[in-house]
């Protein structure tokens, strides 16, 4: 084999992966988006995708980083919020509420679905003091 059919197979297998492990389930106003990736407690990083008035999208986590924050003791750590905010802003990302967020185009939609997975990765495994580019992927 060579080094580009390495490089295929690889892409491909990662790919269908992601696929078999990746659920989405209608919504009211579009989808929710169960993610094979999980947060040290073992939970899924799932979101929610609304279709906005504009034809736009809306990614959201339904607030489960925030609760991830809370019932780990940090949501009340003055320092927590501030570094939770810069690393979704790092991401495209941004706070409302107690949501993380992200609107998107129809173009953008996959790239703004990845950076929403990741900003969760980001934030609640800086809140373990884990090394924030090492997501943990669900070994089902």
């Amino acid at each position: 084999m060579t080094v580009s059919g390495i490089e295929k197979g690889v892409v491909e297998e990662y790919l269908k992966s992601m696929g078999e492990n990746l659920f989405v389930v209608a919504s009211a106003n579009g989808c929710r988006l169960y993610t094979p990736f999980i947060r040290p407690d073992g939970e899924a990083i799932g979101m929610e995708i609304d279709l906005l008035p504009s034809g736009d999208f809306r990614l959201s986590d339904m607030g489960d980083t925030v609760g991830y924050l809370y019932v780990n003791g940090l949501a009340k750590d003055v320092a927590v919020p501030g570094y939770a905010h810069s690393i979704a802003k790092r991401y495209g990302a941004s706070f409302l509420e107690n949501d993380l967020v992200m609107d998107s185009t129809a173009e953008e939609l996959g790239n703004c679905v990845h950076n929403l997975i990741q900003s969760a990765v980001a934030i609640t495994s800086f809140a373990q003091g884990r090394n924030s580019a090492t997501p943990a992927l669900r070994k089902d």
